[in-house]
């Protein structure tokens, strides 16, 4: 038996608040759009670039969706390794 059977009422779209949570989700796809990522990038950089968390708990299904966020790992990475860069300069950081 699958989630939409044992939970009925999350998935019923009569249910204002069931739509809402959609609504906002097209939202986060249009400022992922807009950014030039996907949705799952945009989530995973949202979470992993918080000072506050250590590590990221993931639960891709298949090996292409491993993948696909482990390539948003990397750009999330090498964009805060690029910011950690400057920063050095600027403080003129000479490890």
């Amino acid at each position: 038996m699958g989630r939409p059977a044992r939970r009925a009422s999350r998935f019923d779209l009569s249910i204002s608040a069931n739509q809402a949570k959609l609504d906002l989700v097209d939202q986060l796809e249009e400022v992922a759009d807009h950014a030039g990522v996907s949705l799952t990038h945009l989530a995973l950089a949202f979470t992993i670039s918080h000072r506050g968390v250590t590590s990221a708990i993931i639960g891709p299904r298949t090996i292409d969706q491993l993948e696909d966020l482990l390539k948003g790992a990397d750009v999330e990475t090498q964009r805060r390794d690029a910011r950690s860069d400057r920063c050095d300069r600027r403080a003129g950081a000479g490890y």
